[in-house]
């Protein structure tokens, strides 16, 4: 163990729990003139812990020294510190030149300077006092250059004298002590010659201006610094502090003792010390019986507790899958038989399997929402299976929204639904894989829209359009979150429409449906917005604003509309108004796209983003304009009012 400055029969109050001798032995001497000497610490042999700790005795001055240290040592205490006399670093000049420099070289032997309470004190006009060990500064302090005129202050001033305190920053037992100029005026001043540093234990200096008039060395020479001792001590190597009767682990602050294999006891001497065991056949059959009887009776115990919590964890999941539509999802398939598009119930098993157990991996998503991972099914299927994050009661029949409009859809621009599990808190869904990023991706990733040409873009116009139009009229959906990031890409660049989470059915006898605001800030219809009362034509505008982003290739909140303080929709229809839509054209568009296509798709966004709903078109209006542009089909430009 590692102790600083302990006593016998007392603990230190920075020390462990280990105690030392204080005298160390009758026969050694414990003072040294007016230096009491404490063990570790000794005089005369036997009577320290080892050389480092040896004290020589000045019998006439009464000086001791401890060996290997430069400085004179004063009072040594059993909580860990020395006091010794500080050096004094000192260079003296006449009227022309330096005639006397002393820079003396510490030697603390293995006593470290007590960091944080020591201060440097440079004492003199323009001077500056520096630790140094080989050529590196450890610390310093200056005084300020130029007037010594006498002041009324302390030493903090910096005018004559200068203190600052050693910081905690290394450990120093050996270096060099100077004083040296900032200017080249020290010792120039005719009251002062001479200029001083040394170190000095805080608050043991009291400056007085009066200290820089014919100042001596041996004036400073009584100034202590304070030094930290400790001492290395294994006490199971000590006789005297061992107090193991067998093994003896030695700890910081103490140590502990042990009995040897094939015997018990606490192992100290002064307790029960270590006692042979004693065994024979009857114990060991008790024994054997007894080990027997707990195997059998644990193992029973483990069995039923597994039986147990498999038939809790099957009875957790029936409970789940009720709660999570499971019984409208088993009807659904039943009256679905010879359907093209039947969706499948999983076993939260199956989708395990089919993600490596959910692994990071396998993630392809992950946003608010939730997180989505890629998977392949027994059949090797690859699907992208949504897990969204835990949802209150509340948010469940959404989920069951999204399954049963999806389950009734069946569009080659819709993403299909594969299956769901609804065994687990959160409900999951399985849709197929689609291997080629989102629009949003396409049109504003690294690529920046470069691979998507003006003829590629109207094709995903026109098909993202026909699924919405699919949507209204087949399935009396609402999609109501339309977005370039909802509408995902395959391999061939074929749009597959996504996220059904917020998607509202419309009864075949209403044209509209009042419901909470729901939806993406930038795309969201603001009439909806106001009134929420939700209609087809909330799709409309949402579309008209991503037939925006294709046009420009900005994002809807991007730079070139805040700049406006207006939306990307409004600045999109200002410019048009103002007959300068070339302004905010993608290049790529300018490139491919005839001034006459450009025009006829620029006044369909108009149409589509008009403030009322009832003077926007239909999306199987919006998919007819389309494909006329998309076959130079000239069509009058038509005006939309229901």
């Amino acid at each position: 163990m590692v102790g600083s400055g302990k006593a016998h029969g007392t603990t230190a109050p920075n020390a462990g729990s280990v105690m030392i001798n204080v005298t160390g032995g009758p026969e050694c001497s414990s003072k040294c003139g007016n230096v009491n000497i404490p063990y570790p610490f000794g005089m005369e042999e036997n009577c320290y812990h080892d050389i480092s700790y040896m004290v020589r005795c000045d019998t006439t001055s009464g000086r001791a020294q401890i060996q290997g240290m430069s400085v004179n040592v004063v009072d040594i205490t059993i909580e860990g510190h020395l006091r010794v006399i500080s050096p004094v670093a000192r260079v003296c000049f006449n009227e022309t030149d330096k005639v006397l420099a002393e820079n003396p070289s510490v030697d603390l032997s293995r006593f470290p300077i007590s960091l944080g309470v020591n201060k440097i004190t440079t004492l003199g006009c323009d001077t500056r006092g520096n630790i140094k060990t080989g050529q590196v500064f450890q610390a310093g302090c200056p005084t300020m250059p130029g007037s010594c005129n006498p002041v009324i202050g302390t030493c903090s001033s910096t005018i004559g004298c200068c203190q600052t305190t050693i910081e905690p920053t290394t450990v120093l037992t050996r270096f060099r002590f100077n004083v040296e100029s900032n200017q080249g005026n020290v010792g120039k001043k005719s009251f002062n010659n001479c200029s001083y540093a040394f170190i000095v234990e805080d608050g043991r200096y009291n400056f007085s201006f009066t200290n820089l008039f014919n100042l001596k060395k041996q004036d400073l020479e009584s100034h202590e610094m304070l030094l930290d001792w400790t001492v290395d001590v294994n006490e199971c190597e000590d006789a005297h502090l061992n107090s193991c009767s067998h093994i003896c682990n030695n700890t910081e602050g103490s140590h502990t003792c042990h009995c040897p294999k094939g015997y018990s006891g606490d192992g100290r001497r002064d307790g029960t010390r270590c006692t042979k065991n004693r065994t024979n056949i009857q114990k060991l059959g008790l024994y054997m019986g007894i080990t027997m009887g707990v195997i059998a009776t644990s193992l029973a115990m483990f069995l039923s507790c597994c039986y147990m919590k498999q038939r809790r964890i099957a009875r957790h999941k029936e409970m789940l899958f009720k709660r999570n539509g499971g019984t409208i999802f088993e009807k659904l398939l039943s009256e679905s038989e010879g359907s093209t598009q039947i969706v499948k119930i999983f076993t939260e098993e199956e989708l395990k399997k089919a993600t490596k157990s959910f692994s990071t991996d396998n993630i392809v998503g992950q946003g608010g929402f939730g997180t989505v991972y890629k998977g392949s099914l027994i059949d090797n299927t690859v699907v992208a299976i949504k897990k969204s994050k835990l949802i209150d009661p509340n948010q469940i029949g959404q989920f069951v929204n999204e399954v049963v409009l999806l389950s009734q859809i069946n569009h080659p621009n819709i993403v299909k639904l594969v299956g769901c599990c609804l065994e687990t808190d959160v409900p999951l869904l399985a849709y197929e894989y689609i291997d080629n990023e989102t629009l949003y991706h396409h049109l504003h990733g690294k690529s920046r829209g470069s691979l998507l040409t003006w003829r590629k873009r109207l094709n995903l116009a026109v098909e993202a359009a026909g699924a919405l139009a699919y949507m209204h009229s087949t399935t009396k959906v609402i999609h109501r979150d339309i977005k370039s990031s909802n509408i995902l890409l395959d391999k061939d660049y074929t749009v597959k429409i996504s996220d059904f989470g917020i998607s509202r059915s419309v009864p075949k006898d209403k044209m509209q449906v009042s419901t909470a605001v729901q939806g993406t800030l930038g795309y969201i219809d603001p009439e909806y917005f106001k009134s929420g009362i939700l209609t087809e034509k909330s799709d409309v505008y949402s579309f008209g604003a991503v037939l925006i982003e294709l046009l420009t290739g900005e994002k809807l909140n991007s730079a070139m509309a805040t700049k406006s303080n207006r939306s990307l929709v409004d600045h999109f229809v200002l410019l048009h108004n103002e007959d300068r839509l070339v302004e905010i054209l993608d290049d790529q568009v300018k490139l491919d796209g005839t001034p006459d296509e450009l025009n006829r798709v620029a006044h369909l966004v108009k149409s589509c983003v008009e403030p009322e709903g009832r003077t926007r078109p239909t999306m199987q209006e919006v998919k007819e304009q389309l494909l006329a542009v998309q076959t130079n089909l000239a069509l009058p430009y038509p005006t939309y009012e229901t």
